[in-house]
């Protein structure tokens, strides 16, 4: 079934109260792991509260098939006895129902959050292709150059720079570019299969 299912931790074989009940039972810490996996499963079987009526700690050593680990878990704080029941501490926070569909939660928001990043990744990816397709199509003529600003700001000692043909306010046989720089009547870019409009010469007069 699909709930038949416990949550362990990845780290629990080097975890400190697992060396502490392996020194203490003398028994290898895998072994304490698996140990600890009967106990935690025989829990989740048989209680919804973290309490197993009627159990004692023999009776557990006896149905995992370990003598005095139910003492090693009652000595590091994950079981207690009471009376002639036997708890688990945290039970609800890593047993039981509830504790399972949080888990699920997280795994599912963790998930959620893997596709979202690489969804975000190939977006990327293509935005960055379409902006170098349009790089190519189009390349890039320079820093414009502006020749009014020049001649103003040149100092009086010094005389006025030439214009430069190559720039944006570009004044040619007494026709100056629209205002905005480079726009439908002024300067562009020739390529090799441009074909001029019907009305270029009167448009270009």
């Amino acid at each position: 079934m699909a709930g038949d299912w416990i949550k362990m931790r990845v780290g629990l074989h080097t975890h400190p109260k697992v060396v502490r009940m392996a020194s203490a039972s003398k028994a290898d810490r895998l072994r304490i792991v698996g140990a600890l996996h009967a106990a935690w499963c025989l829990f989740d079987a048989h209680s919804v509260d973290g309490v197993l009526d009627g159990y004692t700690a023999e009776i557990v050593d006896e149905l995992i098939g370990f003598p005095g680990f139910a003492a090693a878990m009652i000595s590091v704080g994950w079981l207690e006895e009471n009376g002639e029941s036997l708890v688990m501490p945290g039970f609800s926070e890593h047993n039981g129902q509830s504790a399972k569909r949080r888990a699920q939660d997280a795994d599912r928001k963790k998930n959620v959050r893997k596709a979202s990043a690489s969804q975000a990744d190939k977006m990327r990816t293509r935005e960055e292709k379409r902006r170098e397709d349009i790089k190519d199509l189009n390349p890039t003529q320079g820093e414009p150059v502006d020749n009014f600003s020049e001649v103003e700001n040149s100092p009086p000692s010094e005389p006025s720079p030439d214009p430069d043909p190559g720039a944006n306010n570009f004044v040619q046989d007494n026709h100056p570019p629209p205002a905005g720089g480079i726009g439908a009547l002024g300067k562009f870019v020739m390529h090799k299969r441009w074909q001029p409009l019907a009305d270029f010469v009167q448009r270009a007069a």
